[in-house]
Order: structure tokens, then sequence, then C-alpha cells
């Protein structure tokens, strides 16, 4: 198993993106005066401990960046997107790359439908500060430009302050733009747990182990052997395999199996 760098993922959507957009022209359907508009609101707002910037999937790279220096320590002019890859919590990563992967491949494609700061993921994320510190914080990310065939072209990030960092989840939910539950969320959610398990970062006994107890929590080895009709120390060796796993892939030590699976539940992942 290979935990995957920041370069690597900046490579994976980069790569994702320019499949989905490989056209030269773009039917832009945001003007420059309502985006800058709500630019200038959002400014207004760096004082209530927040940041924010746009995340342009033509050339791939991070634009409007605002706020950035105050709360995280890092020059606006210098962030990138490998950069900000690279603050994500090793905890939080596999999370939040797997879900945007899968989120972006449905709407930079057209699949679902836009509207201009409508749509949204919300989503509590903890970020390392310049300091080496690491801090939660609750993103929001907003449609802020497609095109006429409702391909996903840009969309705005604002992150508001939580507090320090304390072994928080990650976690990630949808709404529409009245604030409702997407359609869409459902779909999302299932291919995002297809998409991780076929990253292999698990065998296919191991996933099965830790679906089992992602669904009842009071199992026990016992019942994990008599289900999967094994040896109480086969179940115990898949123990070792999972801990071990667990904690390379998420920088985080775990006592149990359990606490593996419910890691994973909390994320979306099982």
């Amino acid at each position: 198993m290979n935990t995957i760098t920041a370069k690597s993922y900046f490579q994976i959507f980069k790569t994702q993106a320019e499949r989905l957009l490989s056209d030269e022209q773009f039917n832009l359907v945001i003007s420059r005066e309502e985006q800058q508009r709500e630019i200038e609101k959002l400014k207004q707002t760096l004082h209530y401990e927040k940041f924010f910037f746009v995340l342009t999937h033509v050339g791939y790279k991070i634009e409007h960046v605002c706020g950035l220096q105050r709360w995280l320590g890092y020059k606006d002019s210098d962030f990138d997107i490998q950069r900000y890859f690279g603050i994500i919590h090793p905890s939080h990563m596999v999370a939040q790359m797997t879900v945007a992967y899968e989120m972006l491949e449905g709407f930079i494609s057209g699949k679902w439908p836009l509207h201009f700061m409508g749509e949204r993921l919300v989503n509590t994320i903890a970020l390392q500060h310049a300091n080496g510190e690491y801090y939660l914080f609750k993103r929001l990310a907003w449609p802020f430009q497609f095109d006429s065939n409702n391909r996903l072209i840009s969309y705005l990030n604002e992150f508001t302050l939580i507090g320090k960092y304390n072994n928080e989840s990650y976690t990630a939910r949808f709404m529409d733009i009245n604030g409702n539950a997407v359609d869409w969320q459902d779909e999302l959610l299932k291919s995002t747990k297809k998409s991780f398990n076929g990253q292999k970062h698990f065998s296919t006994q191991e996933m099965r182990i830790l679906h089992k107890f992602a669904g009842d929590p009071k199992l026990l080895p016992a019942d994990i052997a008599r289900m999967f009709k094994i040896k109480e120390s086969t179940v115990l060796t898949y123990k070792k395999r999972i801990l071990n796993k667990a904690e390379k892939l998420f920088h985080k030590r775990f006592k149990t199996t359990k606490q593996v699976a419910e890691h994973l539940r909390e994320q979306g992942l099982v």
C-alpha cells in the first residue's frame, strides 16, 4: 500500500479536469461583474476568521486568494493547489480527495444541475498552519463559474476557523440552493464508497470485516470468525494487518478494528 502524496493528487485532479474539459472554447454563463461582486462581499467577512479562494479547472489553478495569510500564515500570493493539498491533515486526506473526485466527476461532466453560489459542499477539514499546528475549519464550496453545457469551470472555497484540531473526523454533506439535501447525494455517497473500495488500501476480506464492524460495532472477534467461517486466530491476524495499514494511511494510531471501521464510517468511506 502506497501513501499518495499531494503532488500525486494534484496530477490526478489535473488529469481529471483536462479529460472532462478537453475542448478549448467555453460559453461561460456567469459574468465577471457578478463574480467580482461576490468576491467583494466575501472580503468584508474576513475578520470573522475566514479566508477563501477560487479553484479553476481550466489550467487547474487557484485564484482570488484572500485572508489566508491572516488565518493560516501562508502568503496569499504564493498559495497554489499543491500547497493546499499538502496542508490537509493526513487523517482527512483520503476522504477529502475521494469525495472531491467523485463530486467533480459529476459536476465537470455536467451531470448535476448548477447555480451560481447555489449548490454547496459543507464539510469539516483540518489544515496545517504555517506554524506547524493543525486547525479545524468549516469549508463551504460553491459553483463560481460554469458553461452553457452545465459543466463546472470553477468553484469558490470559503473556510471558517473552528479551533485547534483535536482528532475530529472529516465530514461532508451537500445542500441545494435552498439549503435542502440534494437529490444526488445518495448517488455521490455510493460512488464515494465504491471508489474508496477500488483504491485497494485494504484487501477484499479486510474490507468485508470493516463493513461488518461499521454496521454493528458490538460484534466480537468470535462473531466475525463465525460469519466468515474462519478461526479467531485468523481474525486477529486480519486485525493486525488492518491496524497497520490504517495507521500508515491516516497517520493515526488505532487500538481496535472497530475504531478503524468507525473512522471509515464517519468519513463516509464504508
